[in-house]
């Protein structure tokens, strides 16, 4: 019977301390230091607040199932980094390879949604290029007509589209990358 005061009193603590942390971010020049995490159990009344870690830096590493080394560009990128890309709703998949490459200096080999890696989803596991299977036809198509045939129109953003991809250098030494964040 006590479930309404406990889930108002949980809503209630939890947008406050959101919305201190939002009066930070609105304010300028707050260093890291002044933004906190907390975990709250109102259950044993403790409010814990730590400071948040910095992101993780990628690293270049061995990868066990390409048997290759995988080198990072650039170095040390976290999660909140993105690769962008500008282009238009028209630019082909091969006038985005291009675009990439001018870019990142790599070569695109492999690109997919990220949505082809949710399991049950319209496009799971289907490329929208892979440079072993695909020729003229799909390099001369619109990427994002090909992103909307292959994984679904709600799949698109509004102005943007998340993209994973597997590329190389001239080389052929493989890298990761930052996420890829196509702007159309």
């Amino acid at each position: 019977g006590k479930i309404i005061p406990a889930i108002a009193t949980t809503t209630a603590s939890v947008t406050g301390l959101v919305t201190i942390e939002l009066l930070k971010v609105l304010q300028p020049g707050k260093k890291i230091e002044a933004f906190k995490d907390s975990s709250n159990s109102l259950a044993i009344n403790a409010y814990l607040f730590m400071e948040p870690p910095p992101p993780i830096k990628a690293k270049d590493e061995y990868d066990v199932i390409m048997l290759e080394d995988v080198k990072c560009r650039p170095q040390g990128f976290t999660k909140w980094d993105k690769t962008v890309i500008k282009g238009t709703k028209q630019m082909t998949v091969a006038e985005f390879r291009s675009a990439f490459k001018a870019e990142t200096g790599l070569n695109c080999f492999t690109l997919l949604h990220s949505s082809a890696n949710v399991k049950g989803s319209k496009g799971y596991s289907k490329f929208i290029f892979d440079d072993v299977e695909d020729t003229e036809p799909i390099l001369s198509s619109s990427l994002v007509e090909t992103i909307a045939d292959i994984y679904g129109d709600d799949t698109l953003g509004g102005s943007y589209v998340k993209l994973d991809c597997s590329c190389q250098d001239d080389d052929g030494g493989f890298y990761k990358i930052p996420e890829i964040v196509f702007y159309y």
